[in-house]
């Protein structure tokens, strides 16, 4: 005999019909048999919000199964789209990552980067138009009876032809400067100024007088403030 729907089964069992030993026959193999079925062939659909599926065992299936949540054990949860594994021991590979920065790139690393961490670098390359700002309290300064005195590291200041200046300059700020005169020197072949002196700031700019081209790197200035 073979499965027929529901609708034909109940055709069988109008008023008045006297069902036949097939038609007994296909409402029996027309209906799931839990103690001798372990396949369905065709779709299985179970709807409501409380009607649930109990599976004791495997679910092997060579179609599509749709659900919205599914509870592996770790509670009901959504499923989404994954092509790896996501495993302890797994290389997981991710085009960017959101820890609630936004979508960034991860890179190696190798040590902490917190505010309050010793961060260091084999190298590091600025690309900007000037080199921000350097406060003098973070600068070792001596004072004296008419007179601030003191040095600066700045780094990464970029090369410069012989016979020219930088186009960028350093901002150095701290309530000391007010209209001060302000004098600096380096450990380098080039020279530095202090210009546009206002309160709280100056600019430091850097020329090389020399007939040698500057490479660029890290300088000592030493600065005195009037």
């Amino acid at each position: 005999m073979s499965k027929v729907t529901r609708s034909k089964l109940k055709t069988y069992f109008q008023t008045g019909d006297q069902p036949t030993e097939n038609e007994f026959i296909d409402v029996f193999d027309s209906t799931l048999n839990l103690s001798e079925d372990n396949s369905i062939t065709g779709s299985l659909i179970i709807s409501g919000s409380d009607v649930s599926l109990l599976v004791q065992g495997d679910i092997t299936s060579t179609g599509d199964i749709i659900a919205s949540r599914l509870n592996t054990g770790q509670g009901l949860n959504e499923l989404y789209d994954m092509n790896q594994n996501v495993k302890t021991t797994s290389a997981v590979t991710f085009t960017t990552v959101n820890t609630g920065q936004g979508a960034n790139e991860l890179y190696d690393m190798n040590q902490n980067v917190k505010v309050q961490n010793n961060v260091a670098f084999a190298g590091l390359t600025l690309n900007k138009t000037d080199y921000g700002s350097l406060n003098l309290a973070s600068a070792t300064l001596i004072s004296a009876p008419n007179a601030l005195a003191g040095k600066l590291e700045v780094r990464a200041v970029p090369s410069i032809d012989a016979g020219a200046s930088s186009p960028t300059y350093t901002l150095v700020t701290d309530a000391i400067i007010t209209t001060s005169v302000v004098m600096m020197s380096t450990n380098a072949l080039i020279t530095c100024n202090a210009t546009t002196i206002t309160a709280g700031s100056c600019k430091i700019t850097f020329h090389n007088p020399t007939e040698t081209d500057y490479a660029g790197g890290n300088i000592q200035a030493n600065i005195v403030i009037l």
